[in-house]
């Protein structure tokens, strides 16, 4: 009986946390999209922190429902859902997610700031794939292609000079503590 309330107040703690880290990207993407922008697809990305944090610390699995709870949670909030923009966020979402968690599980001399402007140049470009395929049937679209880069690069820097920064003052717990991992 007591090894089941552990393991129940262990799943509880990580759907606490899991919730926390969901809650707080949401809450950011939330107000980042009731900021007025002079074109739609200029976000800078400041959800995209928890999501690198998360990788930082080798949750990735975590990341992976943080990124889904977020865009459903946006989607509702701000009446996105079921319309193109979660479709285009889910996959250049799931696909710089992707590219965050094998670029830091490799070798390389890319620096967090590095991989951030890597999975957010990434994310632009996918966000074109993704139009050309579902909404513009034109290969015009890709014209935007070095206006995108410039963009992942600038925002890129700024989510991940600022991941950097909040990881080296969150507490030890964060950074050792895995959820669902």
């Amino acid at each position: 009986m007591e090894n089941v309330q552990r393991t129940n107040t262990g799943l509880k703690d990580k759907l606490l946390e899991l919730s926390f880290y969901t809650a707080c990207a949401g809450t950011i993407s939330i107000a980042e999209a009731l900021i007025p922008k002079p074109f739609p697809f200029l976000k800078i990305g400041l959800s995209n922190i928890v999501l690198i944090l998360l990788v930082m610390n080798r949750q990735e699995f975590t990341a992976l429902l943080v990124l889904l709870g977020r865009i459903v949670l946006t989607g509702l909030v701000v009446g996105t859902l079921l319309m193109p923009t979660s479709l285009i966020a889910l996959g250049s979402g799931l696909i710089s997610l992707l590219v965050m968690m094998i670029v830091s599980r490799i070798k390389t001399k890319l620096s967090w700031v590095g991989i951030s402007i890597l999975a957010a140049v990434t994310h632009n470009l996918m966000q074109l794939v993704i139009v050309r395929a579902i909404l513009i049937y034109s290969n015009s679209i890709f014209s935007l292609i070095p206006i995108m880069i410039i963009l992942g690069i600038v925002t890129g820097t700024v989510t991940g000079i600022l991941a950097v920064a909040l990881n080296q003052r969150l507490p030890r717990r964060f950074n050792d503590k895995k959820i669902f991992g």
